[in-house]
């Protein structure tokens, strides 16, 4: 494959500032996410067929009237009359998804004035072609795109996620490679954590720190589980960490009766372009808007949720890192992203060589197979063959005439992603704190595998698992979080803490000055605390009883070993289970402490 660099270095952030069009009939690899690639194909005077994979890039673009004009969106239930109108009345800016490209088509077929050779086609975040073998994800789309784009008169296959000859489509293998080159690239540090706990908890217990201020900025989590979103919103909301107004979803439209079902009955689907309008506390993204789009908030801090269990959310994480990092294009935080994880795809693959042997073992066994369905003679025989399968086997494809062939590009997301797993993206260093034994310049696949464990986030505990409805906590890490509310004088966490554990309460009214050396006292175990209660009330009901019989005189000296023995014996007399202290004395007089004759003690001074 030839290659090809794009000289931009005399550009500050754009491509617009140096070419007035886009390279074609290439693979473009324009490096850097918000470069202006799909804002230069838009602004120009050239006839463009744009296509995206989702609607929320349509929408980022076309709701941006202040940007944008001119401009036909294609998706939903826009018909080919209305299509056929806007080419015969030579609109030059089509801007739709992968699964519009046959309507586009089939309009311009229809056409009187226009056809497919009259337009150039921008397929914008073209690695997205490389799961073309994911039937999960668009699959026919991918491959009629892969069949057809010859039919336009140019074409150029955009993306900023790095190009691997071996993982690129058949059909593209011909066309050249361009890639840009920018003066000065920034780095992304990227603080990766795999979570061994319930993964939602972590989620949960980020957006608290947020919102009480421990962490700067308003989270964004990038995560592909509207489930999950919707548990994770109904904890925040229910436990009032925050209202419905603090929350954004931006998800796929179908899931706004989801949300209101089950987390709120006020929460909406929201876009990214209401981000720019009114940004709020908590933003949760889907993979709707993991690419092409522009988040606009400021104050934005970028969270990768990649929860391996559920198949949806594992993001295939090698190739949408470089999308997300840089997905709010103003973020301050801009220059670290965070990961929580809790499986890797590379720690559960072959090697290479061998994941590559398997792919063409199957794509031998997939094309046998194919000739003896094509053999057999009977239409109703071969009714009765499971289309299930058929249907959802990676290594089956359909031709443009809709029959079923050998997908050429089998194996090319997993090989795309080893590959982006492998590649120089990411510094993973945090100051001094966070500092792992991989290289300062790392691969995902270093930092992943090969870090020391970093542990920079926490489940909830001691007070925050409180807050956020959990129904009991260890003792001690509330007893931790009391007394740092009693050193800090913060009235507030202090009278919530009590409110929901009384004992610390009875502690503070009866110890009064000294309750923190008697909680530490009682090893932070809530029955030693309680009985330590318990006996200070006992010796406070004869509180003025014991100075009488202790009968110490003022100015004079005494031995503290002997007072502490002579209270302890009256302690015994009273039933009260208590070895004297020094503190108890002072309670009881006021003292003057000294040493005389060696001897350690106290001179009464009243």
């Amino acid at each position: 494959m030839k290659e090809i660099t794009l000289d931009l270095t005399k550009a500050k952030n754009y491509i617009g500032e140096v070419y007035t069009d886009l390279p074609q009939d290439c693979l473009f690899n324009k490096v850097l996410c918000g470069a202006g690639g799909t804002h230069l194909a838009l602004k120009n005077d050239i006839p463009y067929i744009i296509l995206v994979p989702y609607i929320e890039l349509i929408n980022s673009k076309v709701k941006n009237t202040e940007e944008y004009t001119g401009i036909q969106a294609v998706f939903g239930d826009i018909t080919e009359a209305e299509l056929v109108r806007a080419f015969d009345s030579d609109c030059k800016k089509f801007l739709g998804t992968y699964h519009s490209l046959p309507k586009i088509l089939k309009a311009l077929d229809k056409s009187f004035s226009k056809k497919a050779k009259d337009f150039q086609l921008l397929v914008d975040e073209a690695h997205m072609l490389t799961e073309g073998d994911d039937k999960d994800f668009m699959h026919n789309e991918i491959n009629f795109i892969l069949q057809s784009y010859t039919e336009f008169k140019s074409v150029c296959f955009m993306t900023a996620t790095p190009y691997e000859e071996e993982s690129i489509p058949d059909q593209l293998l011909h066309l050249p490679l361009v890639k840009a080159k920018w003066s000065t690239l920034g780095t992304t540090q990227l603080i990766a954590q795999k979570i061994e706990g319930k993964f939602n908890d972590y989620i949960c217990q980020i957006a608290l720190e947020h919102i009480d201020g421990r962490k700067k900025g308003d989270p964004f989590f990038f995560y592909n589980s509207v489930e999950a979103i919707a548990v994770i919103a109904k904890k925040l909301i229910e436990s009032k960490i925050c209202d419905v107004k603090d929350i954004r979803i931006i998800a796929a439209d179908k899931n706004d009766a989801y949300l209101k079902r089950y987390a709120h009955k006020d929460l909406s689907i929201e876009s990214t372009h209401d981000c720019r309008i009114n940004p709020k506390k908590i933003t949760f993204v889907t993979a709707k808007a993991f690419e092409g789009c522009d988040i606009i908030q400021e104050e934005g801090v970028t969270y990768i949720c990649a929860d391996g269990k559920k198949k949806h959310t594992r993001l295939e994480i090698h190739t949408k890192i470089p999308q997300i990092v840089n997905r709010i294009r103003n973020s301050k935080y801009k220059e670290t992203a965070y990961l929580l994880y809790t499986t890797s795809f590379t720690k559960d693959c072959r090697t290479k060589e061998e994941f590559k042997a398997f792919i063409e073992k199957e794509m031998k066994d997939t094309k046998e197979a194919l000739e003896e369905l094509n053999t057999l003679k009977s239409d109703k025989l071969k009714s009765y063959m499971d289309n299930d399968k058929l249907d959802s086997d990676e290594y089956l494809t359909k031709d443009l005439e809709g029959n079923l062939i050998v997908n050429p590009n089998a194996g090319k997301r997993a090989l795309s992603q080893w590959a982006s797993a492998n590649q120089l993206f990411y510094y993973n260093a945090y100051d001094q704190e966070h500092i792992t034994n991989v290289k300062p310049k790392s691969t995902l696949l270093e930092i992943i595998n090969n870090g020391e464990a970093i542990q920079f986030f926490q489940p909830p505990s001691g007070t925050d698992k409180i807050k956020l409805g959990g129904k009991a906590t260890n003792f001690k890490k509330l007893c931790l979080d009391y007394i740092e509310a009693l050193e800090s004088n913060d009235n507030e966490q202090r009278k919530f803490i009590e409110d929901f554990n009384n004992v610390l309460k009875e502690a503070r009214e009866t110890f009064k000055n000294n309750v923190i050396e008697h909680i530490k006292a009682s090893a932070m175990k809530q029955s030693v605390l309680e009985k330590r209660i318990e006996v200070q009330n006992k010796t406070n009901i004869h509180l003025d009883s014991i100075p009488m019989r202790l009968n110490l005189h003022k100015s004079q000296f005494y031995a503290l070993k002997d007072i502490k023995a002579k209270l302890t014996s009256i302690y015994e007399e009273m039933g009260i289970n208590k070895k004297a202290k020094a503190s108890d004395i002072e309670t009881l007089y006021k003292t003057h402490k000294t040493v005389k004759s060696g001897v350690n003690g106290y001179i009464i001074v009243a």
